[in-house]
């Protein structure tokens, strides 16, 4: 029974101290948009630029956005090209030139 219990109270204490908020320096993140002070941008070019100089891993994050965006625009071709594979690989194997594994 105490084990019981006691598996019922640390757990609970555990999220109730992380719950607690941390009282530290650090700034928080992510940060706000305000503290980038690009109010008045000629582009977003020039917000990009801004807050990459600012904060080096908005261009790392920007860069796997990007990436993201395309890789979702390109997946009806990539589906299109594993196809083709599929359908040689077939054919090879019925002409015995390929394994089946």
């Amino acid at each position: 029974m105490v084990l019981l219990g006691l598996n019922f109270v640390f757990p609970t204490a555990g999220i109730v101290a992380a719950a607690q908020p941390v009282q530290s320096e650090a700034e928080a993140f992510p940060r706000s948009l305000r503290s980038y002070n690009d109010a008045d941008p000629d582009s977003i070019w020039t917000i990009l630029k801004n807050r990459a100089q600012q904060e080096p891993f908005n261009l790392v994050a920007t860069l796997i956005f990007f990436l993201a965006i395309v890789h979702t625009f390109m997946t009806g071709r990539f589906m299109a090209i594993a196809h083709k594979w599929e359908h040689e690989h077939a054919e090879k194997i019925k002409n015995s030139q390929a394994q089946r594994d």
